[in-house]
């Protein structure tokens, strides 16, 4: 019986270590993968963006044409960021906890505790940042449209010698920017810290009621 749980641990120990290693593996590979098909779709989409808002004397202003640029980059680090890596986990997240459950009843219990937890981290994570991302992008238009509008009349600023007083107010708008965007970032840290370690920590939990299962005898190894 010593003889076939040192065994049953050395098998549980290996196939955890696969796992893992398969798993940073197919992850990796899943990232680049994402950020490779987002340089494509730009290199193929950013002249043609560019000269369709030039081509054609449009009535519309020159943020708006900004914006357009500005949609593309945003769509560019949408796809190779992590939310469609999250979505694509999200359409597996059913079959999983099915398979789990056909494990034994409370690994699956321990599986869904553990995604109510980090969705609901998630979720409050996302709202308690909400004002002051939002904050932090006005701030940031704001001394966008400032700058480009002190550029438009640069020659006149210059010789007017306006640049020192609307550099400094070109500052404080930057430096509101940095600060939404630090008290947002404070808000959000320690809930990442808890997501992190779950994420991290989510496989040791499993092959530790793995192991408390098996030694009860009530699952295989």
């Amino acid at each position: 019986m010593g003889y076939a749980s040192a065994m049953a641990w050395v098998l549980l120990v290996i196939i955890a270590a696969f796992l893992t290693v398969m798993w940073t593996v197919v992850t990796l590979l899943r990232a680049k993968l994402l950020q490779r098909l987002a340089v494509a779709m730009d290199q193929r989409l950013s002249e043609q963006v560019f000269a369709a808002v030039h081509k054609v004397r449009s009535p519309g202003s020159m943020t708006a044409r900004d914006q357009a640029l500005g949609d593309l980059t945003i769509v560019r680090d949408f796809v190779g960021g992590t939310m469609p890596a999250s979505l694509l986990d999200l359409l597996f997240a059913p079959i999983f906890i099915v398979a789990v459950f056909l494990l034994h009843p409370i690994l699956g219990l321990l599986m869904l505790v553990l995604v109510a937890i980090i969705t609901t981290l998630t979720i409050v994570n996302q709202w308690i940042v909400r004002e002051d991302t939002r904050r932090a992008q006005a701030a940031e238009n704001s001394a966008g449209q400032f700058a480009r509008s002190v550029m438009t009349s640069s020659d006149a600023v210059r010789v007017m010698g306006m640049v020192p007083a609307l550099g400094r107010r070109w500052k404080r708008l930057h430096d509101a920017v940095l600060d939404w965007q630090a008290s947002a970032q404070l808000r959000s840290e320690t809930i990442a810290a808890v997501l992190r370690f779950l994420r991290g920590a989510q496989m040791i939990f499993f092959m530790t009621v793995g192991a408390i299962l098996f030694l009860h005898q009530q699952i295989a190894p």
